[in-house]
């Protein structure tokens, strides 16, 4: 099947992207001018904290390691902003190059759509609420929190109420990011597990899979990689990078188990015919006479060709990326925490004493 021209995907891609994935896409402001707010927000915030914390009678201990520990936790926010909007410009394109390689009908595609791509007020309240359950528990409640700081003045209560604003900010955007990775992981399992149009020689309608798939399992590993290259390891790290690692594996394959499936079904089912074939060839070569010289030139070409069918086919990978070479760099992405925490193990161990002994 021809791949479907540029024009054919813009008008479902136009009237998919009215629909909102989190509550910051139905405001109506362009994306900079939110992700500077949030900026700006962030900044001030912690600028206020350190404001605070110096009034203090005994100043807490807020100092270099804190800073950058706030620091590392707006790196991660603005990440998670940015990958939010990734994930949605990746499954619009990818969702419009697929309607052509699944085999349902529009009403049914659509609903799949619907599913990875608009989130309900109902379900953005209900996370805008458990942001704020989370800002209660761990910062108003505690006595280490936001009441350990000065809040007399008005000035004061001001910035302790600017501080819990952009934490409310950054636990939700964290909560919309898990919500919408798992929801989005479902629909495309899901979506993988309907007909597809499968062609052994060329996977290049179902490479959006792959992409769809590949971002949404990235998601957490920037969450977690931008603390370990600014902060470094907590305790248990390793074990903690390792766990991360793996999910972020199954995150990325999982979702493609159904495409696998049908990719492998698909080449079982050629390179059963061109076995078949092959068996005919070889027929034909056992009874031809010794002089039907051109017959077996025949039978030698079409041999070949066969078997170059058959190294074609055997030589792509089994999941919807490009090349072998295309899964491994998938798989170096997901596993990129555990990649950058041995190389700095190694470093560390080896490499640092070289320059300090």
């Amino acid at each position: 099947m021809p791949a479907p021209r540029l024009n054919d995907l813009d008008a479902p891609q136009k009237t998919w992207e009215q629909m909102h994935m989190t509550l910051l896409d139905r405001l109506p402001l362009p994306f900079w001018a939110i992700f500077a707010a949030i900026l700006l927000l962030g900044v001030v915030s912690i600028g206020l904290e350190m404001v605070l914390e110096q009034r203090l009678a005994t100043p807490g201990s807020q100092g270099q390691g804190d800073l950058t520990e706030a620091a590392a936790t707006l790196l991660v926010v603005l990440y998670i902003l940015l990958h939010l909007r990734l994930i949605r410009q990746t499954a619009l394109r990818g969702l419009a190059q697929l309607r052509s390689a699944v085999k349902i009908n529009d009403a049914v595609y659509d609903r799949y759509v619907t599913r990875m791509i608009r989130n309900n007020p109902r379900q953005e309240a209900g996370l805008l609420a458990l942001g704020v359950g989370l800002v209660v528990v761990l910062l108003v409640l505690p006595p280490d929190g936001v009441r350990r700081l000065p809040h007399q003045q008005p000035g004061e209560v001001v910035a302790i109420g600017v501080i819990l604003l952009y934490y409310l900010v950054a636990f939700s955007t964290l909560l919309n990011l898990v919500y919408v990775g798992v929801r989005n992981s479902i629909a495309l399992t899901a979506l993988s597990r309907q007909p597809l149009q499968v062609n052994v020689f060329d996977s290049a309608a179902l490479l959006p899979f792959g992409r769809i798939s590949l971002v949404q399992s990235l998601a957490f590993v920037g969450v977690f990689l931008i603390p370990l290259m600014i902060v470094g390891p907590p305790q248990a790290g390793g074990w903690l990078v390792i766990a991360l690692s793996a999910l972020s594996l199954v995150a990325l394959f999982v979702p493609l188990w159904g495409v696998h499936q049908q990719i492998v079904r698909e080449r079982e089912r050629v390179l059963g015919n061109i076995c078949g074939e092959l068996l005919h060839v070889q027929g034909a070569l056992l009874s031809a006479p010794p002089a039907a010289v051109a017959e077996m030139k025949t039978l030698a070409d079409r041999t070949e060709v066969l078997l170059t069918f058959r190294k074609h086919i055997l030589a792509g990978p089994s999941w919807p990326f490009r090349d072998f070479g295309a899964v491994i760099r998938a798989v170096a992405a997901a596993a990129s925490p555990l990649i950058y925490l041995v190389l700095s193990q190694l470093v560390q161990t080896y490499l640092f004493p070289l320059f300090t002994q």
